[in-house]
């Protein structure tokens, strides 16, 4: 009884680390996890601009694509004219993961004001 019980406490103890491990792959399946999945990749590879540091800055709308090679091409952006160029190389250097997501259009709002 003490062996199945640890058994099944390893087990249970493993499942638990490698689920979390997991979630990070698992393709998102319905909208909301599309958008959660592009907010966070958008989170992870977009840079606070330096430029913000030395002067006030402001917010930046971007429509994208994302494109059958699986990069972000950018439809339509409003804001400062150099913030705009920023997101927009930075959006170029983005990779989306799962095929699912081309020809799929979002948009995102950045802020870039100090808090």
């Amino acid at each position: 009884m003490k062996n199945l019980f640890l058994v099944l406490s390893v087990v249970m103890v493993l499942f638990a680390a490698t689920g979390s491990a997991q979630a990070n792959n698992i393709p998102p399946t319905n909208k909301a996890d599309e958008l959660a999945y592009i907010k966070n990749l958008i989170d992870k590879n977009i840079d606070y601009p330096y430029m913000c540091d030395q002067f006030e800055c402001g917010l930046v709308k971007a429509q994208f694509i994302i494109n059958r090679d699986q990069t972000i091409d950018v439809v339509a952006i409003n804001g400062e004219p150099e913030l705009t160029t920023y997101v927009k190389n930075q959006l170029k250097q983005v990779s989306v993961a799962y095929p699912r997501l081309i020809g799929r259009q979002f948009i995102c709002k950045f802020d870039f004001r100090s808090a």
